[in-house]
């Protein structure tokens, strides 16, 4: 190959090498998920960091400012998924006839604790 000129194989290579990793994700749905009670729904995660070995999941109430967040760390087997029930919480519980907007707080931790990155995932209860 002629100097200075640069194939498009290599050109692909050099990007797939650079290209940044899927963007840390979670999606989540209330359906089945009593009022009041303390049953967290089941996660699915997209680009988990490599070297997650746990997951610290927490909830807010952004309808109720003065509710204290709830949640805790469950381990991650790199799976892609958190499974129903998982979470230590206490549940999305607004007055009787109103929706409340709950977002989770989702932080990937590797082996010491240490957080790799974070993401946010929101829904009303009810819809």
């Amino acid at each position: 190959m002629p100097r200075g000129v640069v194939s498009t194989l290599t050109v692909a290579a050099l990007l797939a090498a650079t290209a940044p990793a899927a963007a840390f994700s979670a999606r989540f749905s209330w359906r089945g998920i009593p009022a009041c009670a303390a049953v967290s729904p089941a996660f699915a995660l997209k680009g988990v960091p490599r070297g997650t070995a746990s997951l610290s999941l927490a909830m807010r109430d952004r309808d109720a400012p003065d509710a204290r967040e709830s949640g805790s760390t469950v381990p991650y087997a790199g799976r892609g998924a958190v499974p129903r029930g998982a979470v230590s919480y206490t549940g999305p519980c607004p007055p009787k006839g109103a929706s409340h907007h709950y977002i989770w707080t989702i932080h990937a931790l590797d082996a010491k604790g240490g957080d790799l990155d974070m993401t946010e995932a929101a829904g009303n209860y009810p819809k």
